[in-house]
């Protein structure tokens, strides 16, 4: 088991810098630090905004076996006032999954049990692959929706431009992140 978590893990990182909407400020800026592979995800981001610094953090690990899928997932956005943590379990056909997810909002409800469903996907053009991904979870308190979008172009056997769509709708607040990044494969 520990050899598939570690098999293929991908480390990335990206910059970016923009000028603040108060010109008296110091530019925005955002550092992003992460490595990843199919079974599992990590990344922090330091980012200033308008003034403020933040820190945002984001990990997961997904076990897949079979038609079964567990996913136990952390966010913590600081940025965007998000912080919960919840565990995905769904059955799966294909590239489909539908079940339960349960969530503890720290903000919101202590506790809440939704109902998911996902479509998870990869393809290659030529030599640019791509991968999505978008997760539906409903509860009677509303839904919530998340889109992945990520084209990659390979520059050698290990190390690979990107570019992401990461779309979130968390309750009231929805948020976006498009950026292209450098990725290095151990």
């Amino acid at each position: 088991m520990m050899n598939n978590i570690l098999t293929g893990i991908v480390l990335f990182s990206s910059f970016a810098m923009r000028t603040p909407n108060q010109i008296d400020l110091p530019p925005d800026y955002e550092i992003s630090l992460g490595a990843q592979n199919k079974h599992f995800y990590i990344n922090q981001q330091w980012e200033r905004e308008v003034g403020i610094n933040y820190i945002d953090q984001e990990a997961y690990i997904t076990w897949e076996p079979s038609i079964f899928y567990f996913k136990p997932y952390y966010i913590d956005k600081t940025s965007k006032k998000i912080n919960y943590a919840q565990l995905d379990l769904r059955f799966k056909h294909k590239s489909l999954s539908i079940g339960t997810t349960i969530r503890n909002n720290k903000d919101t409800s202590p506790l809440s049990c939704l109902i998911s469903a996902g479509l998870k996907r990869n393809a290659a053009f030529n030599k640019i692959k791509v991968d999505y991904a978008f997760d539906y979870y409903y509860s009677t308190k509303g839904a919530d929706l998340k889109g992945y979008f990520k084209l990659f172009l390979p520059l050698s056997n290990r190390a690979s431009l990107y570019s992401v769509l990461d779309y979130n709708r968390i309750g009231s607040i929805e948020f976006y992140k498009v950026k292209t990044g450098f990725e290095f494969a151990l």
